[in-house]
């Protein structure tokens, strides 16, 4: 549930940069919203590592595949 609307804050976020009136932003507040897009990006990034980390075979501790187990 956190992670759809991390990624649609991001894409809204971004597509603020694209706009006309982002240009004329004063560059403290354009430096300003590219940190908070980093930073939305890391939380985005994070929300998806456990997941990551989870589906790797690497990380199991069992010997045996997936085809040992269906036999």
């Amino acid at each position: 549930m956190l992670l759809p609307g991390g990624q649609a804050l991001l894409g809204f976020q971004f597509v603020a940069t694209l706009t006309k009136s982002f240009h004329v932003l004063p560059i403290s507040y354009q430096y300003i919203h590219v940190v908070d897009l980093c930073a939305i990006a890391l939380a985005v990034t994070l929300l998806m590592t456990p997941a990551a980390l989870h589906w790797n075979p690497a990380t199991t501790t069992s010997n045996s595949t997936v085809s040992d187990r269906d036999s």
